[in-house]
């Protein structure tokens, strides 16, 4: 679970150029899909809650599906 938040987070960062303009933003994330294109995964994600309350139980359950990478730092 570590391991997806991480991987999420790092998704998150790579994707989200901060003050850049829009056709800029649009080159980086052209030039990282180039680089990273052969790591492109798709990520199943699963989510199951349950809510009690007053001696009664609700159960429910999320999927969502993405694409990622797995990013590491390089020092």
């Amino acid at each position: 679970m570590k391991s997806l938040i991480i991987l999420l987070f790092g998704m998150t960062l790579a994707l989200a150029p901060i003050a850049v303009r829009a056709d800029d933003t649009s080159a980086q994330i052209q030039s990282l899909l180039d680089k990273q294109a052969s790591s492109i995964v798709t990520i199943n994600v699963v989510i199951k809650t349950q809510f009690q309350m007053g001696g009664q139980a609700q159960d429910s359950e999320s999927r969502m599906e993405m694409q990622g990478t797995i990013v590491t730092r390089t020092d």
